[in-house]
């Protein structure tokens, strides 16, 4: 059964090339949201509607770690994130985007 992660938040990390920057990842009905913790890092929120998501990739970030989480939408942007649960996550996403 999958897990529902609507209505969740949850601490991630958004990786941007070797920087990681903090924040919180909130999953809705129809789309995930991140916030840095600090927005002069990362200022604005990131939106991701699921009918935009082209694939959902999981990896280990820095070679080693398991909870490495890769968003495409379907105008080649990529989202990496750090984050625990990630299997889960990602079976959520690809469910509600429909792949």
């Amino acid at each position: 059964m999958m897990k529902n992660f609507s209505g969740q938040k949850l601490t991630a990390n958004f990786l941007r090339g070797k920087e990681g920057f903090g924040g919180i990842l909130s999953f809705f009905d129809d789309r995930m949201e991140f916030e840095a913790f600090f927005g002069d890092q990362l200022p604005g929120k990131q939106v991701i509607f699921y009918r935009d998501i082209e694939s959902v990739k999981t990896s280990l970030t820095c070679g080693i770690i398991p909870n490495g989480l890769t968003v495409v939408d379907d105008e080649g942007n990529v989202y990496p994130y750090a984050v625990w649960h990630r299997k889960k996550i990602a079976a959520f996403l690809r469910g509600k985007a429909g792949l």
